[in-house]
């Protein structure tokens, strides 16, 4: 059996974290070594926005001392993440090329939707628990540093997930001014959560009905520690509500010896018990699973996924895209169109491959546009895709990446219209090639449902290459002059990226239907 070590780094807003895992290539992962050092950097962010050089000395110490670890344990494979206090970070690269040149220590910045789709994952580890629970209606509430993220699931179904600005320090650092003890303000506390959850409530759970909550963030792995040091991992609502009851009730002082955390956690446990105390009312769920995990936990189960040492049964792409289809939904695209364009963009880059060099990723951000290429007639039927541009580039998609919601909002931007490579540049330079050759594909998808009406789908077009034409051959019995007129100006681009001619042609002996 092959053994592989892997380093974890999480550079928190609080902490500095690195754990170190042993994954064998039967599928198991073993924390073998834990590492934590405090270095309150949220504080910084949150306060005046930018980290201060005390604390990236602080850091780099830090990191120096994960480093020399590392090679006692002769490990090479790692990966280190900073969240919300280095992401919103004025000075974030100052602080990244020092921890990179100081510690050879290569930060990367985690966006909200990764952090929280990596937190997501490490849930998901817990596997035969996860998919079990799932099946009801269920809601995953991470309740962070600088923010907290909810994700409804529906028949083991991602239904959406939302982005919420309130954590645990950022609430601390909004009413430091007022000068009290935060269990002196809970009221306050209470009205700062309350806004964000009402608004949420209205939007996301009308007739919905939450059964199970399962909680993560660092507060969460206190909850269902017992007075004799064996952890609980399920909570119904009333043993939360007696937990809660205490939490408000006693100081930094008394809760940090009773629940034997340190005091700076102990600040934060009351905000973030608010927070899941009103997720908790609005949700009216009976059930809290606290499975214990941390973002480390994710960030070792997406190497293992990626380097093919673990299997999941459950599809991640899969809730990537049910979360891009009701964002489509919500803004009342035309679901029908949408799914034809997938299939048909799909059949296209399938049998190009040889020619766009693309891989699965690429294949996935391509499906992602066609179901969002919609959109923006929700905003404007005059100007729609720039309105789908800013609704994709202020809405969370989790699971991608800054970069990766930028490439897809430029997908759908220049769907209708013609190619801007020197706009595009300015944006997105590095991944201007990769963009010009979806969209050639999404273009020429887009001309076969030209009138909306399907009448060419995946099941009845066959594409094959052939003297440097793309020769989409279909059976169908209906009148497809429209796509065929229409397609001369969308293959015109696909031509000058690919040097490839796409023509529609009709299966010979099949009626037009006209």
């Amino acid at each position: 059996m092959a053994v592989y070590l892997f380093a974890a780094i999480d550079v928190g807003s609080l902490d500095l974290a690195m754990t170190i895992y042993q994954i064998s290539d039967k599928g198991s992962i073993k924390t073998i070594d834990q590492l934590k050092q405090s270095v309150a950097a949220g504080h910084d962010t949150y306060r005046s926005g930018r980290i201060s050089y005390a604390h990236i000395n602080e850091m780099c110490r830090i990191l120096t001392h994960f480093s020399e670890v590392m090679k006692s344990y002769n490990i090479t494979s790692y990966k280190a993440y900073g969240t919300s206090a280095l992401r919103e970070a004025e000075n974030r690269e100052i602080v990244l090329d020092q921890l990179k040149v100081r510690t050879g220590i290569e930060v990367n910045i985690l966006g909200n939707a990764e952090q929280r789709f990596l937190c997501y994952k490490a849930v998901a580890i817990k596997e035969t628990e996860f998919e079990d629970i799932i099946k009801k209606g269920t809601a995953i509430a991470d309740v962070g540093s600088g923010s907290t993220q909810l994700s409804l699931f529906d028949k083991d179904a991602l239904v959406t997930t939302q982005y919420m600005k309130i954590g645990s320090v950022r609430v601390q650092d909004t009413l430091s001014p007022i000068g009290s003890e935060l269990h002196e303000m809970r009221d306050l506390i209470e009205e700062l959560v309350d806004a964000e959850m009402q608004t949420f409530k209205k939007l996301y759970l009308k007739d919905r009905k939450i059964e199970n909550l399962i909680l993560t963030g660092m507060s969460a792995q206190y909850l269902g520690k017992q007075a004799n040091g064996v952890r609980k991992d399920r909570l119904t609502a009333e043993e939360f509500n007696e937990i809660y009851e205490q939490v408000v009730r006693l100081n930094s002082y008394e809760l940090s010896k009773a629940m034997d955390v340190s005091i700076e956690h102990a600040n934060l446990m009351l905000p973030s018990v608010l927070i899941y105390k009103k997720i908790l009312d609005i949700t009216g769920a009976q059930m809290m699973w606290l499975p214990g995990v941390s973002l480390s936990d994710g960030i070792v189960a997406e190497y293992a996924i990626d380097n093919k040492l673990i299997r999941f049964h459950h599809d991640f792409n899969e809730d990537i895209l049910y979360s891009a289809k009701n964002i489509a939904k919500r803004y009342k695209s035309n679901q029908k169109h949408a799914q034809s364009l997938e299939k048909l963009a799909l059949e296209i880059f399938d049998s190009m491959k040889k020619y766009h060099g693309l891989g699965k990723r690429e294949r996935l951000l391509l499906r992602i546009a066609a179901l969002l290429q919609d959109c923006g007639k929700f905003v404007s039927m005059s100007n729609p895709a720039d309105s789908a541009y800013y609704i994709i580039m202020s809405t969370e998609i989790i699971g991608l990446s800054r970069s990766e919601q930028k490439l897809v909002a430029n997908l759908v931007r220049y769907y209708p219209q013609d190619f801007n490579y020197d706009v595009l540049m300015d944006e997105v330079y590095e991944k201007r090639n990769v963009i010009a050759k979806l969209e050639a594909i999404l273009k020429v998808a887009g001309g076969l449902d030209r009138s909306h009406r399907q009448k060419i789908s995946n099941s009845n077009i066959r594409c094959t290459i052939k003297n440097n034409q793309l020769i989409m051959t279909t059976d169908a019995e209906v009148d497809i002059t429209l796509e065929q007129n229409l397609l001369t100006s969308r293959a015109d681009f696909f031509e000058e990226v690919y040097g490839i001619r796409p023509v529609l042609k009709r299966k010979r002996g099949v009626n037009s239907g006209s």
